[in-house]
Order: C-alpha cells, then sequence, then structure tokens
C-alpha cells in the first residue's frame, strides 16, 4: 500500500503559524489541564498535517512555558509511515494545568512553526540521500574537537546515529543541548 505524498512544499512560517494561531479562543486565557492543551493542539495538527504530536514533562520548563522540539524520524518515513516527524511539547513538572496568554500563544505558533520548517530540512537531506544508512565516521578516544562547529556537528551526528539504532530520545533535548553550548563557548 502507498501512502498518497504529502506536498511538504507548500508550507511556509506564516501558514504553519496560522494552523496552529486558530486555537487561540480554545486556548488563550483559559485555565486548562496540560492534558487537554496537549489534546486540543494534537487533534487539530493532526487533522491537517501529517505531524504526529507528542508532550512530556521536563524540570527545567518553568511554570507557565511550554518549549517544543521536534524529530523527523527517518526509519518511519523510510518504511512508509504517514507520521515521520514528530513536535514535542515540553510542558513543567509541576504544574497541571496552565493559563497561556496572547505573548505565550504567539511565541508557541512561531516556535511550532519553526520546529516543524526545522524537521521538513532533515527529511529533505535523508531523502536527498536517497535514504542511505546514515556514514559513521569513528572518533578515536582523545580525538580533540577544535571549533564550536565540529563540537555541535558530534553532538547532533550522535543523536542521529542513536536514532537510526533504535534509541527514542525523551530526557534529552539535543537541539538545547547543542544551542546551549554554542551559546556558552560561542
Amino acid at each position: 500500500m502507498t501512502r498518497r505524498a504529502f506536498n511538504w512544499s507548500e508550507l511556509d512560517r506564516t501558514m504553519l503559524y496560522s494552523m496552529l494561531y486558530e486555537l487561540k479562543p480554545k486556548i488563550v486565557d483559559k485555565r486548562l489541564p496540560i492534558a487537554e492543551i496537549t489534546s486540543i493542539i494534537s487533534k487539530h495538527i493532526k487533522a491537517l498535517l501529517p505531524i504526529k504530536v507528542t508532550s512530556n514533562r521536563y524540570k527545567p520548563v518553568k511554570p507557565g512555558e511550554v518549549w517544543i522540539g521536534g524529530a523527523y524520524h527517518s526509519y518511519l518515513d523510510n518504511l512508509g509511515n504517514k507520521r515521520f516527524i514528530e513536535v514535542e511539547l515540553s510542558f513543567p513538572t509541576t504544574a497541571d494545568s496552565m493559563k497561556t496568554s496572547l505573548y505565550r500563544w504567539e511565541r508557541m505558533c512561531r516556535l511550532f512553526a519553526d520546529t516543524v520548517l526545522h524537521e521538513i530540512i532533515h527529511m529533505r537531506q535523508f531523502r536527498r540521500r536517497n535514504f542511505n544508512k546514515l556514514r559513521v565516521k569513528q572518533l578515536y578516544y582523545g580525538t580533540l574537537l577544535t571549533s564550536i562547529q565540529q563540537v555541535v556537528d558530534f553532538l547532533l551526528g550522535y543523536q542521529e546515529y542513536l536514532k537510526s539504532v533504535g534509541f527514542r530520545k525523551r530526557s534529552i533535548i539535543w537541539g538545547s543541548c547543542t544551542s546551549a553550548y554554542a551559546n556558552t563557548f560561542g
């Protein structure tokens, strides 16, 4: 059974922002359980895009905030699965419900759009390689990474390697790790 191709090239930042922004009347300035917020967003996005929406609780997320991350699962794409891009909403561990201001909602919409576009780039890169397995470069113990870019490339490459062998990230947000490293040492 072949899947109907979704035209990812039709999506731009404004369109993705608008898709999520439509939920403003259901979420903004209303105190809702986190599970309900996730459910509303997930159902809405799944109706519009072949994207999986998940959520988790992550200790560094402050009350009132939502962090948004994403993943492109090349192995699912290669198998013909329809939902191979995942958007993950990270909520604070200490809150059972939250009230989202208009400012935070607009920020979430921008982050959602940017995350999806970033994962589409990963999808296109992988497909351009014609679903080839990762080319693994061995780094020997004591190898000195001399630039920030080498460290970032290593961290992102290691993430892809772990995903290719079936490791599911839950406790590590790789994009945050690389951004934090670059911001600290850059």
